[in-house]
This record gives C-alpha cells, structure tokens and sequence, in this order.
C-alpha cells in the first residue's frame, strides 16, 4: 500500500450504506453489466464457433474435389492412321474440338 492519497482509487461511489433499497440497485447495475458483457462475450463464441464449423466443411468440400478431379480418368484421343480430315469427311464425322486440337495443333488430353 502507498501512503499517497492522491493515487488512491475513490470506491465511496459502491458505499450503499444502510440504505437497502440503495443496496439492492447498486447490485442490479452489477449484475447488469455482468449480463452485458456475458451476452458479447456469448456472441464472440458463437462467430467463432460458426467460423470453425465454415472452415471444416470448407476442407471436406476441398478434399472431395480433389479426389473427384484426380481419381477421374482422361482418355486420350488418337486419331487413325493417314488424314483424320479425309476420313472425317468421308465418315461424314463432325469433329470436336478435343480431336480438332490434337489434330492442328498436337494436344494431348
């Protein structure tokens, strides 16, 4: 304890006194702001308990994905032996644009 009067904290205001009606205010003000700051600190949980649950499913979603993109299969397309646009034409063939591209331009799926 300091024996400075001046960096003393003044608590006369939490003095109720005698005064029970005085008494029974003053502690509903307290639990009051207790509640209040309760009630914040609740929704201050719930968001980042609701973040939590966001992110997890978000990593579920991402992992499904992934499996689904690199478990399919890619077929490649090869095209016959001479001019695939003679026998398209012959064929009467509408080409895709995966076998135009492999055609012209050497893409492999």
């Amino acid at each position: 304890m300091t024996d400075d009067l001046d960096e003393r904290l003044d608590l006369s205001a939490l003095d109720a006194g005698d005064d029970p009606v005085r008494t029974n205010a003053l502690i509903a003000r307290i639990g009051a702001r207790a509640r209040a700051v309760s009630q914040l600190d609740g929704d201050v949980v719930a968001l980042r308990r609701a973040r939590r649950a966001l992110a997890a499913t978000t990593a579920v979603l991402i992992a499904m994905a992934a499996t689904i993109v690199f478990s399919t299969r890619r077929e490649i397309v090869t095209t016959p032996a001479g001019d695939p646009i003679a026998s398209w034409a012959e064929s009467r063939h509408v080409p895709t644009n995966g076998e135009l591209l492999a055609v012209f331009q050497g893409y492999q799926p």
